[in-house]
């Protein structure tokens, strides 16, 4: 975990009267490539607080969650969360936590720089669902993966809350019975990466 902000004069005393001591972030800062240990997979550095900074022009793809807490507008904001929307192993999907509604600002940003792409937004067309909808579509995928895998012989409320040599049990169980030929397989992996991505499912990988 690490602090990244720029410098400023009097900020040991400033924030001081904050009741932060700033000093070893800024420490740290300075002598540290903490840019360089963030974008490297193999650094403990996984947690970076920012203001102002690493938001535009700083390419980490390995990033997958933005927690945004600071009003940001056009191209400011189409960058920011651009950060978390990079393409990485291992990675399916970017996710920007909005803290204080920043997303209000989005529509106006795409209108503004999603022109050259496909013509602009229309007012109302915020390609961002309330999360209510969310949360239905999200339950609709996880009742269709329930009743898949029932039809197997697999009840998924059996698992919550099983734990040690029980869960391995469960587990075993399930994985035999739905990996017990390539259709079935792969009917389960669809509709559970359907789930897990939040996204209709439209292809199955046989790898």
């Amino acid at each position: 975990m690490a602090v990244v902000v720029s410098a400023s004069q009097n900020e040991i005393r400033e924030m001081a009267g904050k009741g932060v001591n700033i000093a070893p972030h800024r420490k740290r800062m300075v002598e540290e490539q903490l840019d360089v240990k963030f974008k490297d997979l193999d650094d403990e550095l996984r947690i970076v607080f920012v203001c102002a900074m690493w938001l535009t022009g700083f390419d980490a793809p390995a990033t997958s969650t933005m927690y945004l807490d600071k009003p940001m507008r056009n191209h400011t904001l189409m960058q920011t969360i651009a950060r978390a929307n990079r393409v990485a192993q291992g990675k399916t999907a970017g996710e920007i936590i909005d803290y204080i509604g920043v997303f209000r600002n989005l529509q106006q940003a795409l209108a503004i720089y999603g022109s050259g792409s496909g013509g602009g937004v229309e007012p109302g067309d915020l390609p961002v669902a309330p999360k209510e909808e969310q949360a239905a579509t999200l339950r609709e995928m996880l009742d269709e993966l329930a009743g898949y895998v029932s039809g197997f012989g697999v009840d998924l409320t059996e698992g919550l809350g099983v734990t040690g040599f029980d869960w391995v049990a469960w587990l075993s169980s399930a994985t035999e019975a739905l990996l017990v030929d390539d259709p079935t397989r792969c009917g389960f992996l669809q509709r559970a990466d359907a789930a897990a991505r939040h996204r209709d499912p439209t292809a199955c990988s046989s790898g």
